[in-house]
């Protein structure tokens, strides 16, 4: 399912993507590493969500999840 355009439009933190799970938008973390001379994008954990229109900040992000 494609994330709606005013959702992607919500100011958030650099180096984010946002992920649609189970009704809710999930603001992920990502990074990037190189395996065998290729950029693999990694994502590094959940710091927050999207919720009426606003980035909400979580107090404790799930990191690997």
């Amino acid at each position: 399912m494609a994330i709606p355009s005013e959702i992607l439009a919500v100011v958030r933190p650099k180096g984010t993507v946002v992920k649609y799970v189970k009704g809710h938008y999930y603001v992920v973390k990502r990074t990037s590493k190189y395996v065998k001379g290729r950029r693999v994008p990694v994502d590094l954990g959940i710091i927050g969500s999207i919720v009426d229109g606003k980035y909400v900040e979580r107090q404790t992000p799930v990191l690997n999840y």
